[in-house]
């Protein structure tokens, strides 16, 4: 499975560590998670909706990140917020299938593509994850709202 993630330069690994640092839609504080998505674009929208649209950012890569479908736990729709997720925002990778790294959901954003949100701290991933690519990525500048671009 091939899977995206759009982030700053500076964060362009593995670890998980911010999530854990904030916690997020599918971890609390504490629990290091990677949020990934299907597709490229997914990712670029999923970022969107959190930044300031106002300036363009410059310091975004896309990191392409292989993992086979087998450690991946895939839940249908019905679950997207049901008391298996709730046990996984609190508890993380323990909640999960023995030989899972991670989980498939729909987005929020776009309900039909999934996000994949991968635990670092689940005890296969560092051999499960690998990153395959980091390239630099440019925001189309008709996505903000600075009319002197």
């Amino acid at each position: 499975m091939r899977l995206f993630r759009l982030c700053r330069q500076k964060y362009a690994e593995l670890t998980g560590y911010g999530a854990r640092r904030t916690g997020g839609r599918w971890n609390r504080k504490g629990i290091s998670a990677l949020y990934t998505a299907e597709h490229a674009s997914l990712a670029v929208v999923e970022v969107l909706v959190h930044l300031d649209r106002t300036e363009i950012p410059s310091d975004f890569v896309l990191l392409e990140i292989s993992v086979a479908d087998e450690f991946i736990l895939t839940l249908p729709a019905s679950e997207s917020s049901g008391e298996f997720l709730k046990k996984v925002y609190q508890t993380g990778f323990e909640a999960l299938p023995p030989k899972t790294v991670g989980f498939s959901v729909p987005s929020v954003v776009v309900p039909q593509d999934r996000v994949i949100v991968l635990y670092s701290d689940a005890p296969l991933h560092t051999t499960a994850v690998q990153a395959a690519a980091i390239t630099p990525f440019a925001f189309d500048p008709r996505l903000f709202t600075n009319p002197d671009r």
